[in-house]
């Protein structure tokens, strides 16, 4: 073999693997198969592949290629239209609670106005932390654990930062080896998250006092071993939401605690996201799922946990999409005036406008509220996939676009009917990858439309924000 052939075998070798790699990294990205490193990026046929840690695994998922962490970007040319008709005024927003929880429960999470002054815990700025990892002598932690604790609290950071749009910073201190419990690991057994066992959280403060620092600590997240079987749900509270004394250290007291559970060991779920679901309780938010769904009682619908799940954290933190709706934000002063357009249906006519991604950092509108009674309003937003939080799911739960919700105030907290996606007229429900129920099909891209409460509401362009045009029917 003389040396130019030798060198033309070379190359063909060389491009066979080339193309065999790729072809593999195709076929495994289609079946969600296993990387070897997160953030590896492969490019085939013109299609991006991304590995991504899901769960405890590391898989090929596929990726736009103008997508990048957080949001969306387009190479079209878009204008942004501001609305063509002027707003009401945030007043026109500002639905009225009359649910039967809050009546019932005055110091309870509230789903409208007036907001509910929460004393025990801040919705901004600086929000301290404490991560305090927890095992027991026949149950230790590893320091492989710690490391993860490590990474899912600078996630809950991130979200908690960006979702706020930097009205929050959290301040972590993390204590760098286990807490050993007293007893045996099963005489700790906590099967339910409500209510808060509050005599856990009296041990493990007990436990953590004489090695950390309370100081200026809002809250404190226990993290136990991976495949523990003594918290199954996990268990929480506040305050404010469900405790009814704070937890006293050598520092002070402290009026906040979470323990995650079993439960989101498994594939697609994640700690971060319980804390994040946690913490807005603590700061008065709702849970957006009925809680007769998960034993009887709950009246019959398609989605037995209500059809918001899928689409805010507070409906489920196991996603796919593991944002927070436009109306939460609202309540929670996370949106600014501007960013907000609301609108009486009697004086809409016809508008136009743009909506920014609710998810992305932008000081432009991101939420239309119609208000259709003193307690009914219907809130129109734009969503992209965010791969750092959002599970990465199949067919229509990958889909960037316009989400469209009614809030019902007179609904409250765990009722699953607060807010309810509104979804155009030809779409089935379907089950995503993410490990969770079926959901609803609600992401509206060019073209769709959905006719809601004497509205029409039609997107017109979708790139790297939205246009609609809203009309009375």
């Amino acid at each position: 073999m003389t040396r130019t052939q030798a060198l033309r075998r070379v190359i063909a070798v060389s491009f066979l693997v080339f193309l065999t790699s790729n072809g593999v990294v195709a076929d495994a990205a289609t079946n969600s198969g296993k990387c070897a490193k997160v953030g590896q990026v492969k490019v085939v046929k013109k299609v991006k592949y991304v590995c991504v840690k899901t769960g405890s695994k590391t898989v090929w998922q596929v990726r736009s290629s103008n997508t990048n962490s957080g949001s969306s970007a387009s190479s079209k040319s878009q204008t942004f239209f501001a609305p063509t008709v002027a707003s009401d005024g945030l007043a026109s927003c500002e639905i009225q609670e009359r649910s039967i929880h809050r009546a019932t429960y005055p110091n309870g999470p509230y789903v409208a106005f007036p907001r509910r002054p929460i004393t025990s815990f801040r919705n901004s700025g600086v929000i301290t932390y404490a991560m305090i990892p927890l095992d027991w002598s026949d149950l230790p932690g590893n320091k492989s654990q710690l490391d993860e604790s490590v990474s899912q609290a600078k996630l809950f950071e991130t979200w908690m930062e960006t979702a706020s749009q930097g009205k929050v910073q959290i301040n972590w201190k993390i204590h760098p080896t286990w807490v050993r419990m007293p007893g045996a690991s099963s005489s700790w057994y906590t099967p339910r998250a409500f209510p808060a066992n509050v005599a856990f959280g009296d041990a493990a403060f007990a436990a953590a006092d004489s090695a950390f620092d309370f100081s200026s600590v809002d809250a404190v997240v226990f993290f136990l071993p991976k495949g523990q079987g003594v918290v199954i749900e996990g268990t929480q509270g506040a305050v404010d939401t469900g405790l009814e004394r704070s937890f006293n250290t050598a520092e002070g007291s402290i009026p906040a605690f979470a323990v995650t559970g079993k439960y989101f060991e498994q594939e697609n779920k994640n700690y971060w996201s319980a804390w994040v679901h946690y913490s807005l309780i603590w700061m008065g938010m709702p849970e957006l799922f009925d809680a007769r769904s998960n034993g009887a009682g709950a009246p019959e619908r398609a989605i037995p946990s209500g059809n918001m799940a899928g689409y805010d954290v507070m409906a489920s933190q196991d996603g796919p999409n593991r944002q927070l709706s436009g109306w939460l934000r609202f309540l929670l002063d996370w949106v600014e005036p501007n960013q907000v357009y609301c609108k009486n249906l009697e004086n809409t006519t016809a508008v136009k406008l743009s909506l920014e991604p609710v998810g992305n950092l932008s000081s432009r509108l991101k939420m239309v509220g119609i208000r259709i009674s003193d307690t009914k309003l219907v809130a129109i937003e734009s969503r992209r996939l965010d791969s750092r939080f959002d599970c990465s799911s199949n067919g229509h739960f990958k889909k960037d676009g316009v989400v469209v919700y009614i809030v019902d105030s007179t609904q409250g907290h765990v009722t699953g009917e607060t807010l309810s996606l509104v979804s155009p007229s030809n779409r089935t429900l379907t089950r995503s990858f993410c490990n969770t129920p079926t959901q609803q099909d609600p992401v509206m891209n060019v073209g769709d439309s959905v006719d809601v409460l004497g509205l029409r509401i039609k997107v017109l362009e979708s790139g790297a924000f939205d246009t609609v045009e809203i009309t009375r029917t």
